[in-house]
């Protein structure tokens, strides 16, 4: 049911799905139609802005013809449903581009704190290349290195190691 109403982007049901030739069931699910005397089924896709999440399933007694009122209502959950999936995947999606967005603010604000293109360039060097794509890591490297440079302005380069106890 939930195939074909996806399909065809609209509600479809049944008076009994396991006597409907459009459907084939799963002996499992035949057997928990049997049980719960709902062969009655209606699937109403989940849809927002031609994106489809999946459908809402309602099972009812058996022979129970759904009516317009009762389509167009769980219609409307169903849109509602989609429309909430789609807002937290935007969310989702916002809160990532946001972390995204202060991490890279976090770097320009470390490597602004020095106008020497040679530590720029040693910095990429023993830090970008070495973390990957690991972003959070790679700023606290950054800023770990700065904050030894800045405790060791003559360069000492064995001071300044990544990781390394400066004393």
């Amino acid at each position: 049911m939930v195939g074909l109403a996806i399909e065809a982007g609209r509600p479809i049901w049944s008076t009994h799905i396991l006597h409907d030739p459009r459907v084939v069931v799963p002996q499992w699910l035949a057997e928990r139609v049997r049980d719960e005397g709902h062969p009655s089924v209606i699937a109403v896709p989940l849809i927002a802005r031609d994106r489809t999440y999946g459908a809402l399933v309602l099972g009812a007694p058996e022979g129970h013809a759904f009516s317009d009122g009762e389509v167009t209502l769980l219609s409307a959950f169903a849109d509602q449903a989609a429309l909430a999936l789609e807002n937290s995947q935007a969310h989702g999606e916002s809160e990532r581009s946001r972390h995204e967005a202060e991490e890279l603010t976090r770097v320009a604000r470390v490597l602004t704190e020095t106008l020497d293109a040679g530590e720029v360039a040693r910095l990429h060097d023993r830090v970008l290349i070495g973390e990957g794509r690991d972003r959070g890591r790679v700023v606290e490297r950054l800023e770990l290195v700065f904050a030894q440079r800045r405790q060791h302005p003559e360069g000492d380069d064995q001071a300044v190691q990544l990781g390394s106890d400066p004393h």
